[in-house]
């Protein structure tokens, strides 16, 4: 059984109806959070300064975090772990100084153990990083599994360029609500001047936007006022969680929008299959067939096509999935059911998984496909979406029309 075999599951699930209403708009808008909540959920509301770009970065061979990364002196060891001690400029390499002064007991002391330190930090690799890619779980370079040692090693991290950190991590926001364009009004300028104007504008204008891609093509028709969003991330071999699938759902017509492989633009290392559904094979055959979406940009601007500011997003534990697409969404419009549920006073001390939700508030049973073999198939990011909207739709249940 494969793991996108899982149509009789949706198929027995009997979602809720509900009616696209200015009173329901209204409720949606009451279970929303404030930017604080949902900043502390980990929700990203507007660019990364300059020292959280570097945070971000990783070591380009085992993939180690290098938010504390201290730079090191020339001769590969830390200064700090040497022990080293400064002294001043007329000492002589043997120890002495230029004007005959022999060192004191506690200076050749200091010395010895700087030497020593030095010649064991030196010697100390503090990376270790597998060169070989992976298949079916395992490195080619020396066949141990994903979770062993590097088996190759160097002194020092070799952070990534600054500037695809950057790039990787540059926020979009969501865009602004399509204003439908004013009556053109008559000109009183001349034909000529007109000619002339616009003349200079293109030369000018248009010098700067000429290789600039072309934004994703938008109808006011395709914007929806509230979708349930989903997705699943994989690990690349920096250690990254790229965006792997993308699901999207309108939530007052049940009508899939988006229900997609996005092909990552880095190499990966797995793709989490025990908790995604996604495998190396379907990956593949995705990107053979021409059915993945190419990169987490075209994405994110097919999502644009049916989200702007205005639009309700719900998601469970949605922050990771916004991570991952890159994008920033008003506060106001962000309906997270992981937070919905701290305001259940009877539901404290429970789980608040979503799976463990949706079987408690409404009955219905999630995440629960198997394989074959009788594994779990992962988490179809489809189905979680309409377990997220299922959840609203009971909130919504219980907040009365007055």
């Amino acid at each position: 059984m494969s793991v996108w075999n899982q149509v009789q599951l949706k198929a027995a699930i009997d979602w809720s109806n509900v009616s696209n209403s200015p009173i329901v708009l209204e409720k949606l808008h009451l279970l929303t959070a404030t930017p604080k909540v949902l900043a502390k959920e980990g929700y990203v509301f507007k660019p990364l300064t300059e020292v959280e770009i570097w945070s971000k970065n990783r070591c380009r061979n085992c993939g180690q975090r290098l938010k504390r990364y201290r730079p090191t002196a020339g001769g590969g060891y830390y200064e700090e772990e040497a022990g080293l001690l400064t002294f001043e400029d007329g000492q002589d390499q043997h120890g002495g100084n230029h004007d005959g002064r022999p060192l004191t007991a506690q200076e050749e002391y200091a010395l010895e153990v700087a030497k020593a330190a030095q010649s064991m930090i030196r010697q100390k690799h503090h990376c270790f990083f597998h060169d070989g890619q992976t298949f079916k779980g395992v490195y080619q370079c020396c066949g141990g599994r994903l979770n062993t040692k590097g088996c190759c090693s160097e002194i020092n991290h070799t952070p990534c360029d600054l500037d695809e950190v950057r790039a990787e991590w540059l926020y979009h926001k969501t865009p602004t609500p399509i204003v439908a364009p004013a009556t053109p009004q008559p000109s009183t300028r001349g034909r000529g001047q007109g000619q002339r104007i616009r003349g200079a504008r293109n030369r000018y204008v248009n010098a700067h936007t000429r290789n600039e891609p072309a934004p994703p093509r938008r109808n006011a028709t395709d914007i929806r006022a509230a979708v349930a969003l989903d997705c699943e991330m994989g690990t690349s071999v920096v250690g990254n969680t790229p965006l792997i699938r993308l699901s999207v759902v309108d939530f007052f017509t049940r009508v899939p929008l988006i229900d997609r492989l996005v092909a990552p633009s880095v190499e990966m290392a797995h793709y989490n299959t025990r908790f995604s559904g996604v495998t190396f094979s379907a990956m593949r055959n995705a990107i053979r067939n021409g059915e993945a979406i190419l990169g987490t940009d075209q994405a994110r601007g097919m999502l644009f096509k049916y989200v702007d500011a205005n639009t309700f997003i719900v998601m469970h534990g949605g922050s990771s999935d916004l991570t991952a697409l890159r994008m920033i969404h008003p506060a106001d419009r962000i309906i997270d059911t992981h937070v919905l549920e701290r305001y259940d006073l009877n539901a404290r001390d429970l789980k608040k998984g979503l799976k463990e939700i949706c079987e408690r508030r409404c009955g219905i049973r999630v995440q629960n496909a198997k394989l074959g073999s009788g594994r779990d198939a992962g988490h179809d990011s489809l189905e979680d979406a309409m377990g997220a909207r299922e959840i609203v739709c009971a909130w919504l249940r219980e907040i009365p029309d007055e």
